[in-house]
């Protein structure tokens, strides 16, 4: 905790979170912890994103505590485990959904997706999903274990069933 206040000590908002200081955070661990130092905005957050880019990964905006949530950083055997699932689960079911449907349905790397109903304002990041379109919520989403507690993968799974929709 001392060495992220370390960290944090010239940043008084979110704009001035830059690159440089998520590097070092997640230097100093690789576990999840929040930032409550300042206010987070759903506006705010999108605007930094839109700055910084969607690329950052792993770091969600909890909209009804208004702060930053750095999630575990994902190991080699996270990323293995969703590719797998990815190829042989998530695209055959695209491409059946896609013949069915006559329409088209995208699969989603860790993209930032809007949460709903008890939620609101929070923005929360899939290992990977499966979307009729960009800005609809996910109609499939992979949460991947090895990364995460079993508690906390199940509060990622109430979060996207009750903020999904």
């Amino acid at each position: 905790q001392d060495q992220i206040k370390h960290i944090l000590q010239d940043v008084s908002c979110l704009m001035d979170l830059s690159i440089e200081h998520i590097n070092r955070l997640r230097g100093v661990t690789e576990a999840p912890f929040a930032i409550d130092k300042f206010q987070v905005s759903m506006a705010d957050y999108c605007e930094w994103l839109s700055i910084l880019g969607d690329d950052i990964r792993g770091i969600e905006l909890d909209g009804q505590r208004q702060r930053l949530v750095f999630k575990e950083c994902p190991g080699a055997m996270h990323e293995i485990a969703v590719d797998v699932v990815r190829e042989f689960l998530l695209q055959p079911l695209r491409d059946r959904l896609n013949a069915v449907t006559q329409s088209h349905h995208s699969l989603m790397g860790s993209k930032m997706t809007l949460l709903y109903n008890g939620h609101d304002s929070s923005f929360k990041l899939p290992d990977a999903s499966l979307k009729h379109s960009e800005s609809d919520p996910p109609i499939v989403v992979l949460e991947d274990a090895f990364a995460e507690t079993t508690r906390d993968l199940i509060n990622d799974a109430r979060r996207w069933l009750a903020g999904g929709s």
